[in-house]
């Protein structure tokens, strides 16, 4: 089901203003797929920020919850990426069908890289860092569209032309769906974004294509 609610959530290192990048961002994606009339998008960050009980968090019903759990199982001062998409996958709340967006100002690294920004999967939702974009708006918002565009099928398998294969499937367009692991590449793409648009039309029509599967 493509179709569906998507649900935010902010840890409180989020500033406000990369807050407002990041939904205005999804909801820009969302409207150049022809999807806003039907995925709603919510900020569920205050849902999500019980107090400490006297044992510590409660499991499930806090952002920093999943965020402290998550940094068990990773590196000092990063969190791995598998973890915390992990503990979302697992959380009571899958059996509703929803996108799950969890942004943290934490810094995040993956398999294999050193650091990331985050990471989108397909059909479920993205979990975003913000550690490495305070005061580049351009940046965030550029890297925020392409992880959902991953959640929202891009690039599907089916496609052949314009595509490669690096930490999954990418395009070879001057599009945000360019694969991009440094910070200066993400620049070239913010800057490509502003003067060209953020995607391709072959993007936009895997992207339209996708969600008109119910």
């Amino acid at each position: 089901m493509h179709r569906k609610p998507l649900y935010l959530s902010f840890d409180d290192g989020v500033t406000k203003s990369d807050r407002s990048v990041i939904i205005e961002a999804i909801r820009e994606i969302l409207s150049r797929a022809g999807a806003e009339s039907f995925v709603s998008v919510s900020d569920v960050s205050d849902w999500k920020c019980h107090p400490r009980s006297h044992a510590g968090l409660t499991g499930w019903n806090s952002v920093q919850w999943y965020i402290e759990t998550a940094a068990e199982y990773s590196r000092e001062n990063q969190i791995d990426t598998d973890a915390l998409l992990l503990l979302l996958r697992n959380e009571p709340w899958q059996e509703k069908e929803h996108y799950d967006v969890l942004v943290s100002s934490r810094d995040f690294y993956a398999r294999d890289l050193n650091f990331c920004f985050g990471s989108g999967i397909h059909e479920f939702g993205m979990v975003l860092s913000t550690a490495r974009f305070r005061g580049d708006p351009e940046r965030l918002t550029t890297v925020t569209m392409h992880e959902m565009g991953h959640a929202f099928g891009l690039i599907p398998s089916t496609r052949t032309k314009n595509v490669t294969s690096s930490l999954g499937l990418h395009c070879t367009n001057r599009c945000i769906m360019r694969q991009g692991l440094t910070s200066s590449e993400w620049e070239a793409h913010a800057r490509d974004r502003i003067t060209y648009g953020p995607f391709c039309q072959q993007c936009i029509n895997d992207l339209r294509g996708y969600f008109a599967q119910a």
